[in-house]
């Protein structure tokens, strides 16, 4: 939503943050003017899709964000891009589609429905993973999944499978990133579970070995993944 009466020095206000985000850090012009200047909506929703007919067919690269319910994959997503937009809550399961977004006319975002634990029947589980497979599977301009994980608990046996299954397809690139790492309280904790994940990842094709650690919250760790995400949008 564009802030009103705040012309002069509107573009720096937006990108302090105003504390929200206290651990994000200082971006670059070119980084400013990737997520967006003076106000002006970055992210912007494209549509939903229940089903594969309604999946857009979109003329840019794109990224996917993958994860169990409540990993904070929206709220992810709206630190990525600085915005509010991405609607996010503590229910798990609250994303029942895919769901598409744009950032500028660079790059598209994809906020998928969360695997495991959700407020749904399992007939409508069934028919979101059967969705979500047949996108992975065949969408030719997805660049990298990103596969949010909760940092407190590491990769649980749903993920460990879901990444088999991401590799076992042969044409996907995807790259684990561990988030809320601000709530484990033991950084020995922090490391044990990023070196048990780096050595999982080793035997898998198409596993990014490099894992992002960060928080949603605090935005530790988001500059460089969106650093990551700029390039991947450029790199066309």
């Amino acid at each position: 939503t564009q802030m009103k009466g705040k012309k002069t020095g509107e573009y720096d206000i937006k990108f302090k943050l105003a504390g929200l985000y206290s651990e994000y850090g200082d971006l670059d012009d070119d980084t400013k003017n990737f997520l967006g200047r003076r106000g002006e909506t970055k992210i912007r929703f494209i549509q939903s899709a229940h089903t594969e007919a309604q999946i857009p067919e979109l003329d840019m690269p794109e990224v996917a964000f993958a994860g169990r319910s409540n990993v904070g994959k929206s709220s992810l997503l709206n630190a990525i891009g600085l915005t509010s937009i991405v609607r996010s809550s503590n229910t798990p399961g609250l994303t029942q589609s895919l769901n598409f977004y744009r950032l500028r006319e660079q790059l598209s975002l994809v906020d998928l429905p969360g695997y495991g634990f959700a407020f749904a029947k399992d007939e409508k589980i069934a028919a979101w993973a059967e969705l979500a497979q047949l996108y992975y599977k065949t969408r030719k301009n997805l660049r990298r999944v990103f596969v949010v994980l909760d940092a407190r608990h590491g990769a649980l046996d749903r993920d460990e499978n879901f990444m088999k299954a991401l590799s076992s397809y042969g044409n996907v690139k995807f790259q684990v990133i561990l988030n809320k790492a601000d709530l484990v309280l033991k950084p020995e904790d922090l490391a044990k579970q990023y070196e048990i994940i780096r050595q999982f990842l080793n035997d898998l094709p198409g596993a990014e070995k490099d894992i992002y650690m960060v928080s949603a919250r605090s935005g530790a760790g988001i500059r460089e993944l969106v650093q990551d995400i700029k390039s991947i949008a450029l790199s066309e």
